[in-house]
């Protein structure tokens, strides 16, 4: 290399670290191309405060049977020992009383083998929370088996028959009262 290009090519070199300013930092919005929607990529959530407080914290599902026109789904009350909530598909009431319950619908259930691993869905005023059975509650024994029925017998059962001895023919009949 020649002197001379040696030296126009350090002075360009100088001039240009000299001339250079400090880095800038660019907006977010120079970015947002890279994380709004695009063919590979989806939208970022968005955080809208604390999530909604569960409505059925304070139930616990203890039934829930299929009907021709929906399901029959009856809650326990965590708070009010007693109070059960039958959800049925013309609404929700409070056993025992005649108020109405909370605004609960089925949303759909999904029955399990195990009837224990049943979830219901329900539909809270728009939002959908899901309710499963309780591992801390009491399991139903099994049903005993009923007592055979013993075989229909031919012989009349009930009362026996008693005959009375006629009456003594010395004793006059009585003589109704004037």
């Amino acid at each position: 290399m020649t002197p001379a290009r040696f030296i126009t090519l350090s002075c360009l070199l100088a001039g240009g670290i000299a001339s250079a300013g400090v880095p800038v930092q660019r907006s977010l919005e120079a970015y947002r191309t890279l994380w709004n929607p695009g063919l590979m990529t989806s939208p970022p959530r968005q955080v809208i405060g604390d999530p909604p407080p569960n409505p059925l914290a304070d139930w616990q599902l203890t039934g829930v049977s299929e009907l021709k026109d929906g399901y029959l789904v009856t809650l326990a009350s965590r708070k009010v020992a007693g109070e059960q909530l039958v959800i049925r598909p013309t609404g929700a009431r409070i056993l025992g009383s005649d108020k109405a319950g909370p605004d609960f619908k089925v949303a759909r259930v999904q029955f399990a083998k195990e009837w224990r691993d049943s979830v219901v869905h329900l539909d809270c005023g728009g939002n959908v929370a899901m309710i499963r059975f309780d591992d801390k509650l009491p399991v139903p024994a099994a049903a005993k088996a009923a007592a055979p029925v013993p075989p229909q017998t031919a012989e009349r059962e009930g009362r026996p028959r008693t005959v009375h001895p006629p009456a003594p023919a010395n004793l006059k009949p009585h003589a109704p009262a004037r």
